[in-house]
């Protein structure tokens, strides 16, 4: 059955969006428009992914590359930098992808395909945290809309690494606290802890915070009702979250408790005297964390801050922080009753993400980095707390006009009810009412445009980026170099400084003795052998004694140099324009004492082998060569005769 053709179009859009009843095929329709949405985003990341053969996601770089050992398990022996990588990936992160593995899946392949199913995931959960907390299907759509475009803002759930998992996790303990369901918040927080474990605090936090509220200042009598709550589904709502609190605490620790006791063989973690006596920790630095601004340090910075850099991106996400007031000024908007009194979940998660945040800074570093707390819950939480003010918003704009004596109401008059449609239209005999002055009819006409503003503008923000999503995904410039070291022995080490030299692992299958993108100092026991291999390399690179390279290159097994063609310039060694060498200043002394040497003109014995057609140049292009460690050391034998 179809409105009447004298139902204004407004109403129309009200009784479309804000149904008296909602029924299933609303729910459906929303959720199956928030999946398709969700759906698009990813495939437009997939794109991203594919558009070359040569195309990784960064943080793949550190993450997945060592996985290919499960399709041959010859690659990267001995390898000291993908063993370190292997160890610290939490179990659960692991074995999905070594049984995707033995199922004759790329694991490089599966990380792009990964964050489709995510991000699908991601879009059903926050659909069904939002409208748990405001029963409105345009809600969850609303919900589920922000935060695809949120983390397709990041690289978070492009990454396919152990944080993307974190998102439809923790979308997943919150929706089960939200409906006190023990066996999922008892579920997800065994998943954290396979895939996330740091987060298995926050979701701690969030139980204690809650149990702690409700019974403050009684809580002997919280504790005596702990122990005798009741586990049948007789019991009552406070009972049920008392049997959230005690469950989930007990699995939480259980799970804390097992992580604990993993003993690492690349630690200790850094401590904070040695973090603040290395340059990696400071302003450009490969770990850059402490910083002089307090601003940038504490509030809106990276690693150390509260906020994440763009916390309102898009800036739909201003309107969550006027939840508070919407909540506390409910009842003077009219689907304010339907907010759930679990809306509480905000406050308390935020809170719990602070207490984390607080306690990762007084144990610096053996609890990772503390923005990861705060950062990730405020990612999550902000664009559902805007979605449910949108939604309330949108409905007192559609509904603008209506509050004069006489007026009707479409969506809750029963004047506009067609039972038999399930759906809110008005009587055909009724009449309706219309606006009574050129002056209220404009300036209804205003709210209902700024209405399918914000609807739209909230929906279709993406089409405004030039590039979206932002997967961060790196394309290698060099095919010819990874096909070159692909046909040499699978045992080969490679020194070298470039830029390239962080994708021969993952694109060539082969191993490297250092390389920016592994230069990760959290763990000394790794970093430690890393720094060493770093100083020697810079100084048998730059030094005027071919011995000191042959030296070098028996001390490491090194087979190849892979040299840019400006290695051994002032520019290349001072980083002073190239943006990418300047992790290079961390490793003093012995950076300066190179640059010395080139400032004293002295020449290094490696940069005579650069010379066009040297026989010892096993591969070159015009800004790469390599050279073959054998032919080094028949050079010095024959110079030696």
């Amino acid at each position: 059955m179809t409105a009447p053709r004298f139902t204004p179009w407004s109403d129309r859009l009200r009784c479309w969006l804000f149904p008296a009843q909602p029924q299933r095929r609303d729910w459906w329709g929303w959720l199956l428009a928030s999946g398709a949405i969700a759906l698009a985003i990813g495939w437009a990341g997939y794109r991203q992914a594919t558009g070359g053969p040569y195309i990784v996601q960064d943080d793949a770089r550190q993450h997945v590359f060592w996985m290919q050992r499960w399709l041959d398990p010859t690659l990267f022996p001995q390898d000291w930098i993908a063993d370190y990588f292997q160890s610290v990936a939490p179990e659960g992160y692991r074995t999905l992808y070594r049984l995707l593995a033995w199922a004759g899946l790329n694991p490089l392949a599966v990380s792009k395909i990964l964050p489709i199913g995510l991000g699908l995931v991601v879009a059903g959960l926050a659909f069904g945290l939002t409208t748990a907390l405001l029963p409105i299907p345009v809600a969850g759509f609303l919900g589920s809309v922000l935060t695809s475009q949120v983390l397709a803002m990041t690289d978070d759930l492009a990454s396919a690494t152990p944080r993307s998992f974190l998102y439809p996790l923790f979308l997943a303990f919150a929706w089960g606290w939200v409906r006190s369901s023990l066996g999922w918040v008892l579920g997800t927080i065994g998943l954290l802890g396979l895939f996330y474990p740091q987060y298995v605090l926050v979701a701690l936090g969030i139980l204690a915070i809650d149990w702690c509220w409700r019974w403050r200042w009684q809580w002997p009598a919280g504790l005596r009702a702990l122990m005798v709550s009741p586990w049948g589904p007789a019991a009552t709502l406070t009972q049920r979250r008392d049997r959230l609190a005690l469950g989930g605490g007990i699995a939480g620790i259980a799970v804390l408790g097992l992580y604990a006791l993993q003993a690492s063989d690349y630690g200790p973690v850094v401590t904070v005297s040695q973090a603040r006596s290395l340059p990696e920790f400071f302003s450009s630095g490969r770990a850059n964390f402490f910083d002089d601004n307090w601003f940038d340090f504490w509030i809106l910075g990276q690693r150390s801050s509260l906020l994440p850099k763009d916390p309102f991106t898009p800036a739909t996400l201003v309107l969550g922080l006027l939840l508070p007031v919407v909540w506390w000024q409910r009842d003077r908007w009219r689907l304010g009753q339907q907010l759930s009194d679990r809306l509480a979940l905000l406050p308390i998660w935020l809170a719990s993400g602070i207490g984390c945040y607080t306690l990762a800074h007084l144990l610096l570093f053996r609890l990772h980095l503390p923005g990861r707390y705060t950062q990730h819950s405020i990612r999550m939480m902000l664009p559902i707390a805007a979605a449910l003010v949108l939604t309330l918003l949108l409905d007192q704009l559609l509904g603008a006009g209506r509050s004069r004596p006489g007026s009707i109401d479409p969506v809750i008059s029963t004047q506009f009810t067609n039972p038999e449609a399930h759906a809110p239209f008005p009587s055909p005999d009724s009449t309706p009412t219309m606006p009574s002055g050129a002056g209220r009819g404009v300036k209804r006409l205003l709210a209902v445009l700024l209405a399918i503003g914000l609807f739209s503008g909230a929906v279709l923000y993406p089409l405004s980026l030039k590039r979206f999503p932002k997967a961060n995904y790196v394309a290698g410039e060099s095919p010819g170099l990874y096909q070159f070291f692909a046909t040499q022995p699978v045992d080969l080490r490679v020194a070298s400084l470039a830029k390239e030299a962080d994708n021969l692992p993952t694109f060539a299958g082969r191993s490297v003795l250092v390389a920016r993108e592994y230069a990760i100092p959290y763990h000394w026991g790794y970093y430690r052998l890393f720094r060493q291999r770093m100083m020697d390399l810079l100084q048998a690179l730059y030094s005027p004694n071919l011995s000191v390279v042959l030296a070098f290159n028996r001390q490491y097994s090194i087979d190849f140099w892979l040299l840019d063609r400006d290695t051994f310039t002032i520019d290349y060694l001072s980083a002073k324009e190239r943006r990418a060498n300047r992790w290079l200043r961390q490793f003093q002394p012995v950076q300066q004492e190179a640059l010395d040497r080139l400032n004293r003109g002295e020449k290094p014995a490696l940069s005579s082998f650069l010379a066009p057609d040297h026989p010892c140049q096993a591969y070159q292009q015009p800004d790469l060569v390599v050279l073959d460690a054998k032919c080094l050391a028949k050079v010095a034998v024959a110079a030696s005769r």
